[in-house]
């Protein structure tokens, strides 16, 4: 009797280890099962949010490379405008350049500076060997030329007077040419004031030359536009053109 109730006791306490023990494995497998979910739930949140920023990145990326494709093609656009307006200055001024020529060669008030022009007993080259040598070239403004016109004008003015140096004092010229054949554009108000610039010039030996336009394209025939002075003593142009403003 008493075995049987030994035994009895003995299954009884198996049975509730049994339970307890079968108890707290199922809570141990929810609460596993729980961290798996959270763990899961966790890595689905990151996965969204990484997902998110990529798209952040790749619509800010995007509209970058728009803006900079923008840009390219506006800076282009320029580019082409700028070509195309150069072009058009380009071709006035090849268009007037035939005219100047045409004014260089027929204007008889061009030859007529040589009959003006008395050369000094002392060569300017002597006068002054040390200075600096340069050669001034006075533009009109009351013409109103445009930017190409003026420009080959000067070079008329400067061609002519290096041609008459040649005649008169090729020691000047050499200097000159040695010294980097200095230039300096100014300008003048009117017809007058570059009369009396001129009437100046060859008072004091200097080689002066006016060149006068044929009149096809933009003034009257016959205006003088530029006034060619030297190459000459720095200290003696300035005698002239010391107050003239640059071109």
């Amino acid at each position: 009797m008493q075995t049987t109730t030994t035994m009895f006791s003995g299954a009884i306490t198996t049975a509730f280890i049994a339970g307890v023990t079968t108890g707290y494995l199922y809570h141990l497998k929810s609460e596993e099962i729980a961290a798996k979910k959270k763990k899961l739930a966790g890595q689905a949140k990151k996965a969204v949010e990484q997902a998110k920023k990529a798209a952040q990145q790749a619509e800010k990326k995007a509209a970058e490379q728009a803006k900079k494709v923008a840009q390219q093609a506006h800076i282009a656009e320029q580019a082409k405008e700028n070509q195309s307006n150069s072009k058009v200055e380009d071709d006035k001024d090849f268009e007037g350049e035939s005219d100047f020529e045409d004014s260089y060669e027929t204007e008889s008030d061009y030859e007529s500076d040589e009959d003006l022009f008395v050369p000094p007993e002392i060569p300017l080259s002597q006068l002054a060997p040390h200075d600096e040598s340069r050669m001034a070239l006075i533009v009109r403004t009351d013409l109103g030329m445009e930017k190409g016109k003026a420009a080959a004008q000067c070079a008329h003015a400067a061609l002519a007077c290096y041609k008459a140096t040649m005649k008169y004092d090729m020691d000047m010229l050499n200097r000159w040419e040695h010294r980097g054949q200095a230039k300096i554009t100014l300008k003048c108000r009117s017809q007058e004031e570059m009369d009396e610039l001129f009437a100046k010039a060859i008072s004091l030996g200097i080689v002066a030359k006016i060149i006068h336009d044929a009149g096809r394209t933009q003034i009257a025939a016959g205006s003088a536009t530029v006034l060619g002075l030297g190459p000459a003593p720095k200290s003696v142009l300035d005698e002239i053109t010391g107050k003239l403003k640059l071109y």
